[in-house]
């Protein structure tokens, strides 16, 4: 059903009954899963774009992601992410606790691109998922909602394990911009895993404070000590 429906958003009706054009379009819509998967993202994009075209394509797109094969779920969070729609936004959260870890991490990439400040919650709690493909999508969906909310469990994750979820966790705090994450973020500066890491912890720590000392964690300690934080910090 969904990739049905992707092709109905883009307006792709089918020709008269019997015709050529017709009995074509007909067999193209049986290709639609290979179709839509092989497609490039901009043409996903273009696709998903003229969604008023087809006023039932999200509601389809959101019973599918009750359906039974995971890789349909899968493609309906992706879609959903595109079609960019707040009354996505509570069915996506349902698939956050979806079995298949695939589900969920589409889920948390298409809430970041809706960016409902009522996902927040729900993606804090992601970031704790035992998938670590999961894991990184819900930072990065944090970091475009920007909710000061998730700073103190963005912080946490710039220990996580994998490296990949240190690096979103270290962008998504500078988008956010909380003075709270000035010193956890010096310390990711000494990150000896990941070049990225410190890459982005620094340019964090920039968009914070408006001071730029790059990636060298004595002179940013340097001046965080001589009382450059903020009160309360």
């Amino acid at each position: 059903m969904l990739l049905i429906v992707a092709f109905a958003v883009a307006g792709i009706t089918a020709g008269p009954e019997g015709s050529h054009e017709g009995q074509a379009e007909a067999g193209l819509l049986q290709k639609i899963p290979l179709l839509w998967k092989k497609s490039s993202p901009e043409k996903q994009t273009e696709l998903a774009g003229k969604k008023t075209e087809e006023p039932h394509a999200l509601e389809s797109l959101i019973a599918d992601l009750s359906d039974q094969d995971p890789e349909v779920r899968e493609d309906a969070c992706e879609a959903l992410g595109k079609l960019n729609d707040d009354r996505a936004v509570e069915p996506l959260i349902t698939a956050l606790k979806d079995e298949s870890p695939r589900v969920r991490e589409n889920a948390a990439e298409a809430l970041g691109k809706i960016q409902s400040d009522l996902a927040t919650e729900s993606l804090i709690l992601a970031l704790e998922d035992e998938d670590h493909d999961v894991r990184e999508n819900a930072a990065e969906a944090l970091g475009k909602i920007r909710n000061p909310g998730a700073v103190v469990q963005l912080i946490a994750a710039l220990k996580d394990e994998n490296r990949e979820v240190r690096e979103e966790a270290a962008d998504a705090l500078g988008k956010i911009r909380d003075f709270r994450a000035v010193e956890p973020l010096i310390a990711a500066l000494r990150d000896e895993e990941s070049e990225d890491v410190r890459e982005n912890a620094a340019k964090a720590l920039k968009k914070i404070t408006g001071k730029n000392f790059g990636e060298d964690p004595v002179q940013w300690e340097k001046w965080w000590r001589k009382g450059k934080k903020p009160a309360g910090l």
